[in-house]
């Protein structure tokens, strides 16, 4: 069967399965996006849809036909807004709809402030700049993608700050350095990367899986902790063990394990990668790589089909304000921790562009 057909059924397919009320894309495409590409596109977007029962309508704005940086295979840059923390607060915990929901909302202080474990500052009582953790009681606001605020009930006029052709939320580029395959169904072509994939993972980042720790992992980069204003929602479920006995969340470039938790650090989840400069290779906007945790792993390897959406990544989006189905019960989230044998062979990294994943 020829591609296109196939994927015009897989469309039809996921859009069955989703005609309760559910998240809805509008696709704008620039000159140069074939139609075997838009086509794609709208599979990986339905695959969102079909799992995303909150009742807001998304712009995304697509371009295939610009040559990234070598390496690069995709980049989401999104409209960003930000937000009172306690008003974040209120906002999660009026949607509230499943028992990870609550746990979350539950473990987040009550104050108009939140505690973080910071590094690499200008102002580190460990002298300037240095890798040594220390806590920062200051944060009051949260830097949030325009997906993520509309999910959270925020009305507001989409624009053209991303780059978009016209008003949007978030625009995502496709790189043309390599080749890829735009049908997942009947295996990935040896040489190629699964291109419904790659855009999947990019609209999990313009949906909110994104970590202001990334804009702290810059080298040569020396700065006021209170500068660092980019503390993102899944930030604030973002721990480690030494943030954990602090009772803040891990907003830190280094090498120690990072992790999601719905109970303030107490049960480790699914881990987070740790930072591209000073952690461990990849940017903190990412589930680690290695573990098989979900699509919003940071690398994908030629030749084989990405990772699908999984229970973890429902959960990331469900305890940021999204509404979605078979999120799993807290009880066995510390499964999501159980690390995987990398796969071996060549990978290519989806780095985050413009300060957005």
């Amino acid at each position: 069967m020829p591609t296109l057909a196939r994927l015009a059924i897989a469309l039809a397919t996921l859009a069955a399965a989703s005609a309760s009320p559910a998240l809805t894309i509008n696709y704008t495409f620039l000159p140069g996006t074939s139609e075997q590409a838009q086509q794609a596109i709208r599979v990986a977007g339905a695959q969102w849809t079909s799992v995303i029962t909150t009742d807001v309508t998304l712009t995304l704005n697509f371009e295939s036909g610009l040559r990234l940086s070598s390496g690069v295979l995709g980049t989401t840059k999104s409209m960003y807004i930000d937000m009172y923390y306690s008003d974040l607060r209120s906002r999660l915990a009026q949607g509230s709809t499943s028992a990870a929901d609550a746990l979350a909302v539950a473990s987040l202080p009550g104050s108009a402030n939140f505690g973080r474990l910071i590094n690499l500052t200008a102002d580190n009582p460990a002298g300037a700049g240095s890798a040594t953790p220390y806590v920062d009681h200051n944060p009051a606001t949260v830097h949030m993608s325009a997906a993520n605020a509309r999910a959270l009930g925020l009305q507001f006029q989409g624009n053209e700050s991303p780059g978009c052709a016209a008003a949007c939320d978030a625009r995502i580029d496709i790189s043309t350095r390599y080749a890829y395959d735009y049908d997942p169904s009947d295996g990935i072509t040896p040489g190629t990367f699964d291109f419904v994939g790659i855009v999947r993972h990019e609209i999990g980042h313009a949906l909110g899986f994104v970590s202001g720790v990334d804009s702290l992992d810059v080298a040569g980069t020396l700065r006021p902790a209170g500068s660092f204003t980019g503390v993102t929602p899944l930030d604030l479920f973002r721990y480690s063990s030494l943030s954990a006995a602090s009772h803040v969340i891990d907003f830190t470039a280094d090498a120690r394990q990072k992790y999601l938790s719905v109970n303030g650090g107490l049960t480790m989840g699914p881990e987070f990668a740790e930072g591209e400069v000073h952690g461990d290779g990849a940017q903190a906007s990412h589930w680690k790589d290695g573990r098989s945790i979900g699509a919003m792993a940071p690398y994908i390897q030629a030749g084989v089909a990405d990772s699908r959406i999984t229970a973890a990544d429902l959960l990331a989006l469900d305890v940021i304000g999204w509404t979605v189905s078979a999120v799993p019960e807290p009880a066995p989230m510390v499964l999501f921790g159980a690390g995987l044998a990398a796969i071996a062979g060549l990978r290519i990294g989806r780095r985050r562009g413009d300060g957005v994943a």
